[in-house]
């Protein structure tokens, strides 16, 4: 049931073992709740996190999400979540997902029912979901932030109106409509129920065959119930909500 850390202030340190202290019996929870997930595959397909599949640095194109995005957690009271730049968690992946920033990063740790902490690696966009809830180990580390779940409070989601400028979400693509400006990309993607999220292509993109591009993009994924068993005077059924 160890904690270490080194190569930091003693403050630095103290913060994110006591944030780690303080979620490690709900991480616990989660992991006994996510004895019945019989594969990753099936927990994730009922996400609510935009999962950008490829997300790249390229000049002259900003992307990011929609601003109707929703959190799959619903509680009164705020996550007070702290992010840990210039500090890698070796070890204990899980599994490694393409994220736009630590703030994404954190948010799809959240989602995923056995993940207990996490790092992000800034130059590759690389989220890699760990778990261990015994024990965490930190390191310093230039270019990689970690932090643990938000657990048993709402999640805040000021990370998707963040625009990411040179960052291209690769693939995906709905469509794509000619606009003067990323921001009315933004409003575009924001108002149209189908997309999840958007690159626009700025005046200085090295191909003029492309500038001035918006694309509209969605992850489809369908509704994956973890259990489906015959019950009498029992009906279910799926939300329309994801009919559009």
């Amino acid at each position: 049931m160890a904690t270490r850390a080194a190569y930091f202030s003693p403050s630095e340190a103290e913060i994110l073992m006591e944030a780690y202290e303080e979620v490690k019996d709900q991480i616990k929870m989660k992991g006994n709740t996510a004895t019945v997930i019989k594969t990753t595959r099936e927990s994730m397909a009922n996400w609510t996190i935009p999962r950008t599949p490829i997300v790249e640095a390229k000049t002259g194109v900003v992307s990011g999400f929609s601003h109707k995005t929703q959190m799959s957690q619903n509680f009164n009271t705020a996550c007070q979540g702290k992010l840990f730049a210039n500090t890698d968690i070796p070890g204990s992946n899980i599994q490694t997902l393409p994220a736009a920033s630590p703030e994404h990063c954190q948010a799809l740790c959240s989602a995923h029912p056995r993940c207990t902490y996490f790092s992000f690696i800034s130059n590759s966009f690389n989220c890699h979901l760990k778990r261990n809830p015994n024990e965490m180990v930190t390191k310093a580390q230039d270019g990689v932030t970690s932090g643990v779940p938000t657990c048993f409070c709402q999640l805040v989601n000021d990370w998707v109106k963040v625009a990411q400028v040179d960052v291209d979400f690769r693939a995906s693509d709905i469509r794509f409509e000619l606009m003067d400006d990323a921001g009315t990309c933004q409003r575009t993607c924001t108002e149209d129920a189908s997309c999840q999220f958007y690159t626009y292509v700025k005046d200085n993109f090295f191909n003029p065959d492309y500038r001035r591009r918006c694309y509209l993009k969605r992850v489809i994924t369908m509704p994956a119930p973890l259990k489906i068993t015959k019950l009498a005077n029992v009906v279910s059924g799926f939300t329309l909500k994801n009919c559009v």
